[in-house]
């Protein structure tokens, strides 16, 4: 039997150590040597044991190991809210979510992390083991106010990354790391700038992933709250404002990184880039062996905690009773 306990060890010792006292007291003090203490005592202690989560290693889980470290860099100025698929359903934006969570999902056992440009350039998740952290980005993920959009510095976007890359290459020099690159192409200048050759040789791989099409479309008001108002168009110099996905612009990006570039015109398609990508990369590490695995049995002791505590609430209502039936 092994124990994956579920808060910190030392935890665990404390409350054992307490219960343990409690024990000794009960059966040195006549006076509280009762059922009923003992009872509770029990109902803690199988609780305590819950806490400690034990299990019965089994050794059926399929290992997948990855030394490896994913970085989304997303474009989500106020072009991302288009809605130019070839479905027409979805906004840009809500296809790079999609994709976000289809690929954290590709790449198991990794650590991941978004850095994100709206109105500022940040790092929305820091590198993480814990996906559902990324889940949960995306699922929130909406563009910014149109008042507070930024200019789509793509070369600040991608110099930013870079810092924040060789960050995390320094901190794990065993793990390797990629770059998912995810935009519209719109950028400020009419070729995005920036410092190649430092970030080609932080990262093993990767992809740039283009959002949108030539043809473009029409920007809708976005309001504070991240929703979009398509029957009011962004307009320019007089007339709506059309924005359209600049492939030449993102294959030169993909050619300077030396990675794959895929366009995503139908949100409905899968990423294939990215699984031929694991498929070939040697920065992906697979197994087929088999690991350790466990069967949790923490459950047998919440069932005997339910037991007791039933017992217990037996018990109260039966002197209750007898209290009440003395009463009269």
């Amino acid at each position: 039997m092994i124990f994956v306990p579920i808060v910190p060890i030392f935890i665990i010792y404390f409350i054992a150590a307490i219960l343990f006292g409690l024990v000794i007291l009960c059966i040195i003090k006549k006076q509280f040597r009762r059922t009923k203490n003992f009872r509770r005592i029990g109902i803690a202690a199988l609780l305590l044991l819950a806490m400690a989560r034990p299990a019965i290693p089994n050794g059926n889980a399929e290992r997948m190991l990855s030394n490896l470290n994913v970085f989304f860099i997303v474009d989500n100025t106020g072009s991302m809210a288009a809605k130019d698929s070839e479905s027409s359903s979805n906004y840009r934006y809500q296809t790079v979510a999609r994709d976000i969570k289809a690929i954290t999902n590709t790449f198991a056992a990794a650590k991941y992390s978004i850095i994100v440009l709206d109105y500022n350039i940040y790092q929305a998740v820091p590198l993480v083991s814990n996906p559902s952290a990324i889940y949960s980005y995306a699922d929130s993920f909406k563009p910014r106010s149109t008042y507070r959009s930024g200019d789509s510095n793509l070369g600040g976007l991608i110099n930013y990354a870079t810092e924040r890359i060789q960050k995390y290459n320094k901190r794990y020099p065993k793990r390797k790391s990629i770059a998912i690159f995810m935009s519209d192409g719109e950028d400020i200048k009419e070729r995005t700038a920036f410092d190649s050759k430092e970030l080609r040789n932080e990262i093993a791989g990767g992809a740039v992933i283009g959002y949108g099409t030539k043809e473009g479309s029409t920007i809708g008001y976005i309001d504070s709250d991240g929703n979009v108002d398509e029957s009011m168009p962004i307009r320019e110099n007089g007339e709506n404002h059309i924005s359209k996905l600049d492939e030449e612009n993102l294959e030169y990006i993909a050619g300077e990184l030396k990675v794959n570039y895929m366009p995503r015109s139908s949100s409905e398609k899968e990423i294939g880039v990215i699984d031929s990508y694991i498929d070939s990369s040697q920065a992906y590490e697979r197994s087929d062996e088999k690991a350790d695995s466990s069967e949790d049995l923490y459950w047998i002791a919440m069932l005997g905690a339910i037991g007791l505590l039933m017992w217990d609430f037996y018990a109260i209502i039966a002197t209750l009773l007898l209290e009440r039936k003395a009463a009269k």
